[in-house]
């Protein structure tokens, strides 16, 4: 099993632990196929953690663990509706260079939709594919065993409860920029850095 790096201590971050929401994302990363290797990460985790209803749970996984239909069918099997993301639909995630593929499940007895985020292979552990989220308040991860980290940069953002572009490569910059001003609603008062 991947084990994670047990991150500084001043980068653990206190989350109630017995929330529904956390309970239910740990079922779903649990019942992944290479379930070592997920990782929820992004808006989800940031959402809770700032008292913000989330609107989807990101799991993030390795591309080169499993390929699209053989996620398709298994995802089918546990009784999830899914479907493989086009570009226009998914562009928040695959405008990125290191993105391969989204996929989104949806089931009734979940609260929200979930999008399987298929990570190429330059982001071969958990801990890569946090830090490489474009916005700082979104470089937030939790693992199978429900630990949660994150990066300093989501220290400072929480702090100064800015928004720090955290990639500018190719047009990520430009979608960042698009991206946090959709979540001005949910953050009024922040602003941008970067």
């Amino acid at each position: 099993m991947f084990n994670f790096k047990k991150p500084k201590e001043d980068l653990w971050l206190e989350m109630e632990r017995d929330s529904p929401l956390l309970t239910q994302a740990l079922t779903v990363i649990r019942s992944l196929p290479y379930v070592s290797r997920c990782v929820v990460g992004g808006g989800f985790l940031r959402d809770i953690f700032f008292g913000r209803p989330p609107k989807d749970l990101d799991v993030f996984m390795n591309a080169s663990d499993i390929d699209d239909q053989t996620l398709l069918d298994f995802l089918a099997s546990t009784g999830f509706s899914a479907r493989v993301m086009v570009s226009n639909e998914a562009i928040e995630y695959l405008s990125f260079t290191d993105v391969a593929s989204v996929i989104e499940a949806t089931r009734p007895d979940y609260a929200f939709p979930i999008q399987i985020i298929r990570m190429a292979y330059n982001n071969e552990s958990p801990e890569r594919m946090i830090e490489r989220l474009d916005l700082g308040p979104c470089q937030i991860g939790m693992d199978v065993e429900g630990n949660i980290w994150h990066t300093k940069q989501f220290t400072i953002d929480a702090f100064n409860q800015t928004f720090t572009v955290t990639r500018d490569e190719g047009n990520d910059g430009v979608r960042s920029v698009k991206r946090f001003h959709r979540l001005g609603a949910k953050y009024p008062g922040w602003k941008l850095v970067g």
